[in-house]
């Protein structure tokens, strides 16, 4: 699946808009408690919602503005969808509305690449649930084991990771129960 295939299957769905975003460089850095400032164009899952999940792992499959077809192959051999409890349409689903909105927000805001800090937290904000942000945490692990599936482990996957570890009050032993 390409890039532009998951853009092309992505659903149009209502989108809230804010006219005033705050800078990033004016931002305040958001603790656990605090909520980012929201993108332009972001689907709004319910808190710590199996599709809140999945678009935390889907981020970190999107934050190198691609999408390999061995990443969904590593997704199908992991059975990350079921483990998150969606299925694998709704799933790749997720991952073409996040790709979409990202590159929405992306050129309404004039930014060079494909994820920022603020996408990135309005994200990691929808999961405040410790077994939520351990199995997402996991989830993404495992997806970051089975690669590089595109041929290479980005800079990006792995800033999205450590974001993950350094927003979220991660337990060790939340980090160290497996997929089952």
């Amino acid at each position: 699946m390409t890039t532009r295939a998951i853009a092309a299957s992505t659903s149009r769905r209502d989108r809230a808009t804010l006219s005033d975003l705050q800078p990033l460089s004016t931002a305040a850095a958001p603790g656990p408690a605090s909520r980012p400032v929201k993108p332009l164009a972001l689907t709004s899952y319910p808190r710590n919602s199996p599709a809140a999940i999945a678009r935390v792992v889907a981020l970190a499959m999107l934050a190198d503005a691609t999408v390999h077809p061995r990443e969904i192959d590593a997704v199908d051999a992991l059975g990350l969808h079921q483990e998150l409890g969606i299925t694998r349409d709704a799933f790749l689903t997720i991952v073409s509305e996040c790709f979409a909105e990202a590159m929405m927000d992306m050129r309404a805001r004039d930014r060079p690449s494909l994820m920022d800090d603020a996408l990135v937290d309005w994200i990691l904000a929808d999961l405040d649930d410790t077994q939520a942000c351990a199995l997402a945490y996991r989830a993404t692990l495992a997806l970051l084991a089975l690669l590089p599936a595109d041929g290479r482990l980005s800079p990006e996957e792995l800033a999205v990771l450590q974001r993950m570890f350094d927003r979220w009050p991660l337990r060790d032993e939340a980090l160290t129960a497996g997929l089952s």
